[in-house]
């Protein structure tokens, strides 16, 4: 689907006016969404209200083909963002678990007796 779009070389209007696809990678699910809603919307209005008449045209393909790809975008935005943020939720809980390892170690050190201590120093001294 995108790489048919990419090689047919698939503008679709925005709000910024037609826009390559390769752009629309660059714009926000928020900014998408009124794309996608105004392209079902249009795909909507050129289908034919009759069902007798299934013979789609090449307007209703195109529409359609722009809402499945910047659908298509918005889902991959969505599930990139949904990563990011996961990732980020690893990454302060880790950092949040060394800090405590961190003073737990410290801890053990603070119970060592003198002589103990003394022993660490001499050792680190060589």
């Amino acid at each position: 689907m995108i790489e048919k779009a990419i090689r047919g070389k698939m503008r679709v209007l925005t709000g910024k006016g037609l826009t390559s696809v390769e752009d629309l990678f660059t714009m926000t699910p928020e900014q998408l969404d009124p794309v996608q809603i105004r392209l079902r919307k249009e795909f909507n209005e050129t289908k034919g209200e009759s069902m007798l008449t299934s013979t789609s045209t090449a307007a209703e393909a195109k529409i359609k083909d722009q809402f499945n790809v910047v659908a298509h975008i918005i889902e991959v935005k969505l599930l990139e963002r949904q990563k990011r943020t996961a990732a980020a939720e690893r990454r302060i809980e880790r950092e949040s678990l060394l800090e405590i390892l961190a003073d737990k170690e410290a801890e053990d050190t603070r119970g060592l007796s003198k002589k103990e201590i003394l022993k660490k120093i001499e050792e680190l001294s060589d």
